[in-house]
């Protein structure tokens, strides 16, 4: 796939690499549901993702179901490598 640019706002993004079953749709809408709303900014750079946040503890998960865990030394941006394999990320605000 080659570079894609979007110029414009993109509410509560997510990339998956798979179809997800209902369960896991329910449980990822749930959980933003009650979650305060706080922007996690991507963009590519080359076989990186560069994600950003204005406030909280980037957290990420090899599951949408969790457990989440912190990301060890994250601070925005945060480059993370794409290496294949479900990744997913969130911004914990306490």
């Amino acid at each position: 796939m080659g570079d894609v640019q979007y110029i414009g706002l993109i509410d509560e993004v997510v990339i998956y690499t798979n179809a997800l079953i209902e369960a896991q749709a329910r449980l990822h809408y749930l959980a933003s549901a009650v979650a305060p709303a706080v922007p996690l900014g991507f963009r590519r750079a080359g076989q990186n993702l560069i994600l950003t946040w204005p406030q909280g503890i980037l957290q990420s998960t090899g599951d949408v179901q969790g457990p989440w865990s912190p990301v060890d030394g994250a601070t925005t941006p945060y480059t993370n490598a794409i290496t294949g394999g479900n990744r997913f990320f969130r911004v914990l605000v306490q």
